[in-house]
């Protein structure tokens, strides 16, 4: 993995947008629910087609962060010493933001994007808040 990060993310990148443009007449014409399983060549097809963006995209980000995110700020560092708590105790943070946004009449869209934009820092307060409890710092 170390040696990813030294080399070009731009073919495996590449590889991964072609794979995702080949998807897309599939996926416009509607025929994206019979190639979700069962024994048929279209579902081998979609699996292999899955499996190979998968792995273009993850080496290709890969190498991408490795070259062009190799340092942290203070910032990104405290984000990322609260991730594991934030992976912890996220569920109820989400649970009590939903209920807030509960009586509000949005389209599904806007509401997620507020939601989000709620939940998200709150995850986090509350998972630096935590790690200040007395051993808590060792679990979190």
């Amino acid at each position: 993995l170390q040696q990813v990060g030294q080399r070009s993310p731009w073919p495996w990148l590449g590889a991964a947008a072609l794979l995702a443009l080949l998807a897309w007449p599939a996926l416009a014409s509607g025929a994206y629910g019979r190639l979700l399983g069962g024994l048929a060549p279209g579902a081998a097809l979609f699996a292999l087609w899955e499996a190979l963006l998968t792995l273009c995209a993850g080496v290709g980000l890969l190498a991408l962060f490795g070259r062009r995110f190799v340092t942290q700020s203070d910032f990104s560092q405290a984000l990322a010493a609260n991730a594991y708590g934030v992976y912890l105790l996220h569920v109820p943070v989400i649970v009590a933001v939903a209920l807030l946004l509960r009586p509000l009449a949005l389209p599904s869209l806007p509401l997620l994007l507020l939601a989000t934009a709620i939940a998200l820092p709150a995850c986090f307060l509350v998972a630096a808040l935590a790690r200040r409890l007395p051993f808590a710092h060792r679990v979190l």
